[in-house]
């Protein structure tokens, strides 16, 4: 299993241009350092949710898109020595401006619980922050698994879930707040990849339809603080 620096932030939309250029820069700077796989995806099909949203996480403004980026490292030790490494950059100077508001960003480690295809690859995600039980970690787990050959033949290309490990806290915003999470939960930074935007669209429609489709008597996490939502993959190293 590999280890996962997940990340969200509000990014002013109409520098979408200079912070895919830019995060395409650091993107090598991270591999350089270590780093398995860069993904930045772009929001694209953000919904309204009645308790919390991605919009509601990064405190979204008018003019904003939400990102949803991950760093896959080999570890949790050479994620430490990567990130510290790649901040030594000249890039990340105080030059660096991809238009992202760094006060309302907010990030994590993770450790993955279940890997189905390839980190990267994916033209579209479904991007997730789910709120669970740690007792319940093993049932979320085999839920997930279990669910994976469903969503492949429904068209998807890949599936990962990861387990929170590193967690910091925010002042405005934090992975903890995005979710409202309660002490005796944990959080989880998942994505599910499709090769595009069309195929997930008809995969969800497909699974819904199908006969294999049944959520389990009872959901391991609670759906109601579970925020989501569809991004358009930019970066992609």
């Amino acid at each position: 299993m590999v280890y996962v620096q997940g990340m969200m932030a509000p990014v002013a939309s109409e520098k979408k241009a200079q912070y895919q250029t830019l995060s395409a820069k650091a993107a090598d700077v991270f591999r350089q350092n270590g780093a398995l796989s860069v993904v930045e995806s772009w929001g694209d099909d953000i919904p309204d949710g009645k308790v919390n949203d991605m919009k509601s996480a990064v405190k979204l403004k008018d003019g904003e898109t939400p990102v949803f980026t991950w760093i896959v490292w080999p570890s949790k030790a050479a994620r430490d020595e990567g990130m510290q490494k790649s901040f030594a950059n000249p890039l990340f100077s105080e030059g660096f401006d991809p238009g992202m508001d760094g006060a309302r960003m907010f990030f994590g480690g993770f450790e993955t619980i279940v890997e189905a295809g390839d980190f990267s690859g994916a033209d579209y995600i479904d991007g997730f922050l789910v709120p669970c039980l740690v007792k319940n970690k093993e049932a979320y787990r085999k839920m997930a698994a279990d669910a994976w050959p469903l969503f492949e033949r429904h068209g998807a290309i890949s599936m990962f879930e990861c387990w929170q490990d590193d967690l910091p806290d925010g002042q405005l915003t934090s992975m903890a707040l995005a979710v409202q999470k309660k002490p005796d939960e944990a959080v989880l930074f998942s994505w599910v990849g499709w090769p595009s935007k069309e195929a997930r669209l008809k995969g969800q429609a497909s699974m819904m339809a199908d006969p294999e489709m049944r959520p389990p008597p009872e959901m391991p996490f609670d759906g109601m603080r579970m925020i989501f939502g569809g991004f358009e993959v930019i970066v992609d190293r």
